[in-house]
C-alpha cells in the first residue's frame, strides 16, 4: 500500500516494571441491507468448512424481512454474506469519502445458540483488494434474545475507492440480521477501536503470560480494556490496528504536526499506571 505521509503504530502500555447501488437502494442502507428484496437478493452466500444455510423469512424482522445465518451444527468453519451481489460497492455511490471514518451497523438477534454474529468491511482500490477489517465479533448486546443494533465504526484508508459489506457467521448460534447501514455522515477520526467498543477487535495483544480482557461495561463509558500484568519485570502491550501501521492521512493528520494523544486510565489493582508510545514508520519500514 501506498502512503501519502509516514504512518505510525499505537502501543498503549501496562506498567513495564511487571460494484453498485441498485437504484431503490434506501439512503444509508447497503444493497437489499433491509432484506426487502425477495429471496435474499444481492446477498452472496459463502461458507466452507462447516455445515451453514441461509434463509430469508418475509416477517419477523426489524421490522419486515430480514436474514438467518445457521450454524446451529456447531461444526467450525464460516458462514457469510457479501452485499451486492459479491461485486464492490463503490464509496461514491454510498455518499462515502476515503480517509473517514464511518459508522457501519446491522441489527442482530440470536434465535438460537449463544453467539453473536459479526462484520467486516474490505478495502478496494478498484477491483484489487487492498486491506480489511479483518473479522469483527462484538460484545453481546443483554443476552442477545432480541433486536440490537451493534455499530461499527470503521476508518476507510486513504487510498482506496471502494468497498466489500461482509454479515459474518455466529459459531453453533442461528443468526438473524436486519438494517445492514452505513452513516454517510463521517466521525472524527481515531484509533481504530479505541474505545473498545468492538471488544478486542483490532488489538494486538503482546506480553508473555500477561491477560486482556474486555469488559463490556465499567468503562468511561462502556466497554473498555484491562491488562493484567503477569510478572514482575515483564512488559505487556496492545498494539492498535492489528499490529499494522496507521496512516496519518488516515486520522486526519500531516507529517510536522505537533498533536495530542490520550487515553483513559485508571488502576484496577496496584501502584503503577500504564503509559502510552508512538512508532513512526515510512511504508512499512520503522523509522
Amino acid at each position: 500500500m501506498t502512503y501519502m505521509n509516514p504512518p505510525f503504530k499505537i502501543l498503549t502500555l501496562a506498567a513495564l516494571a511487571s460494484g453498485v447501488l441498485s437504484a431503490t437502494a434506501v439512503a444509508g442502507l447497503v444493497p437489499n441491507g433491509d432484506f426487502s428484496s425477495p429471496n435474499g437478493d444481492g446477498w452472496q452466500e459463502n461458507s466452507g468448512g462447516g455445515t451453514y444455510s441461509f434463509s430469508y423469512p418475509d416477517s419477523g424482522g426489524n421490522p419486515g424481512g430480514y436474514g438467518l445465518i445457521d450454524n446451529s451444527a456447531g461444526d467450525g468453519g464460516f458462514g457469510l454474506w457479501v452485499a451486492n451481489g459479491g461485486e464492490t460497492i463503490t464509496l461514491d455511490s454510498l455518499g462515502l469519502s476515503a480517509g473517514e471514518t464511518y459508522v457501519f451497523s446491522q441489527d442482530m438477534m440470536i434465535m438460537s445458540g449463544d453467539t453473536i454474529g459479526g462484520f467486516k468491511v474490505d478495502f478496494f482500490i478498484g477491483s484489487d483488494f487492498a486491506s480489511s477489517t479483518g473479522d469483527i465479533f462484538p460484545p453481546t448486546i443483554g443476552d442477545g434474545s432480541t433486536w440490537e443494533t451493534y455499530n461499527f465504526p470503521v476508518l476507510i484508508p486513504s487510498d482506496v475507492d471502494g468497498i466489500k459489506v461482509v454479515p459474518l457467521w455466529g459459531a453453533g448460534s442461528v443468526i438473524g440480521y436486519d438494517n445492514i447501514c452505513v452513516d454517510p455522515s463521517p466521525i472524527p477520526p481515531s484509533i481504530p477501536n479505541g474505545d473498545f467498543a468492538l471488544g478486542s477487535a483490532g488489538w494486538l495483544e503482546i506480553g508473555g503470560d500477561s491477560t486482556f480482557e474486555y469488559p463490556n461495561e465499567g468503562g468511561n463509558p462502556d466497554g473498555y480494556g484491562i491488562i493484567t500484568n503477569g510478572t514482575e519485570g515483564d512488559f505487556a502491550i496492545w498494539v492498535a490496528n492489528g499490529g499494522a501501521p496507521i496512516a496519518l492521512a488516515d486520522l486526519g493528520l500531516e507529517a510536522g504536526q505537533q498533536v495530542t494523544f490520550q487515553q483513559d486510565m485508571r488502576l484496577i489493582s496496584g501502584d503503577m499506571i500504564g503509559g502510552l508510545k508512538i512508532e513512526f514508520f515510512e511504508g512499512t519500514t520503522f523509522l
